[in-house]
């Protein structure tokens, strides 16, 4: 989808993203317009709990509970460009999910690869 018809939906929508998964507190598929090297882009944006990261999706080894939130900005698909990120909070909301943008589209020099921040949490 171009970018300028996905553009039209959000505001014939009158959101700020489209939500792809049905709602879930520790899971949302979104996706949203967002600089990325200079130019407004789609993500494909995948938004986790960490709870839900870590103990879900075992994506750590079994015996570590322990992770940073976390950016990762990976390659483009028929979706747009795939970023993963886990947040510290105990569910995800509407307003979670704006922030979540809004940091997204702040953030200035986003390049692909994992961007991790603030302190080790254990889940």
């Amino acid at each position: 989808m171009a970018i300028s018809d996905f553009k039209h939906e959000l505001s014939s929508l009158g959101t700020d993203f489209a939500q792809l998964s049905p709602f879930n507190q520790d899971y949302q598929h979104i996706r949203f317009i967002g600089p990325f090297t200079g130019q407004d882009i789609i993500w494909d944006a995948h938004v986790y709990t960490l709870s839900y990261f870590v103990h879900q999706l075992n994506t750590l080894t079994p015996s570590s509970s322990s992770v940073h939130a976390f950016l990762e900005v990976g390659n483009e698909n028929e979706r747009g460009r795939k970023i993963e990120i886990g947040l510290h909070l105990p569910y995800l909301d509407v307003p979670s999910l704006k922030k979540t943008i809004i940091m997204v589209r702040q953030y200035k020099r986003l390049a692909l690869g994992r961007y991790e921040y603030g302190n080790l949490i254990n889940v």
